[in-house]
């Protein structure tokens, strides 16, 4: 059935309080799909511009996402902290805790990986030089999608020295219990330092599709780099760009003043 408009705001701001009254009342729940712009332009009486100037605003205010080729929906608002003093946590990785499912620690769903690619190539002058090897050196390169339930929650791309990587599970798509690290502290590795670098941009349309972002939404970057030892011999052992929809993680991180 049809709802008139008041009038008393312009129409597409009516249209968003509305939408965020159903949101924020629970009578448009997490995960619930909104009506299609066709529905809510006859439900209102208003333009196609006036409905999408509303979902936008909507969007703006991170309370639904839009999914391409599927519609908008209502955004999940448990947000994941990511705190670098509980991920590279040694004993974690032994006991087959992985660095994410850290962040996550006993709340919902398992964190999994899905579209996993692992393949051995040689590394660009830019990836090279974050390993700090020559040019064309053989890197492994671990590329997925991490999700909690049906809800994605990162991508990763992790470049390991194949030298070091090469021969381990750390180079098979099936890493095993702690994941990558785990395998090269197995082969007589020490991680020591990890340095992490955060950038803001605005997604990919890939990358918002696989995220199930909107199209001009806040996307982290963190490129991390890892350094760790054996015998005496210092190497960077990992290289990773992990994106993250700004909307669903808060990072944290302390350090002592000195």
């Amino acid at each position: 059935m049809p709802e008139p408009l008041s009038g008393d705001l312009p129409a597409y701001q009516e249209i968003a309080d509305r939408l965020r009254a159903r949101i924020v009342g629970g009578a448009l729940g997490a995960g619930a799909r909104l009506p299609s712009e066709q529905e809510l332009r006859t439900l209102y009486g208003s333009s196609r511009e006036t409905v999408r100037k509303a979902l936008a605003i909507l969007k703006a205010e991170g309370l639904v996402v839009s999914q391409h080729g599927r519609g908008v929906f209502v955004q999940r608002r448990g947000r994941v902290r990511r705190s670098a003093a509980d991920r590279y946590v040694r004993s974690a990785w032994h006991a087959g805790i992985s660095a994410g499912q850290a962040d996550l620690g006993d709340r919902g769903p398992e964190l999994r990986a899905d579209m996993v690619r692992v393949e051995t190539l040689e590394a660009d002058a830019a990836t090279a030089g974050r390993v700090d090897l020559p040019a064309g050196s053989r890197v492994v390169r671990r590329e997925r999608r991490y999700l909690q339930g049906d809800r994605p929650l990162q991508l990763a791309v992790s470049f390991l020295p194949a030298d070091i990587a090469g021969g381990t599970r750390a180079a098979e798509p099936d890493s095993g219990p702690g994941g990558s690290w785990a395998r090269l502290e197995e082969a007589g590795w020490r991680f020591t330092v990890v340095r992490e670098e955060v950038e803001s941009r605005i997604p990919t349309f890939d990358e918002a599709t696989l995220l199930h972002m909107s199209p001009g939404s806040p996307l982290l970057v963190v490129h991390r780099i890892a350094t760790g030892e054996r015998l005496g011999e210092t190497r960077v052992l990992d290289y990773s760009a992990i994106s993250l929809p700004a909307e669903l993680h808060v990072l944290v991180y302390e350090s002592a003043v000195r």
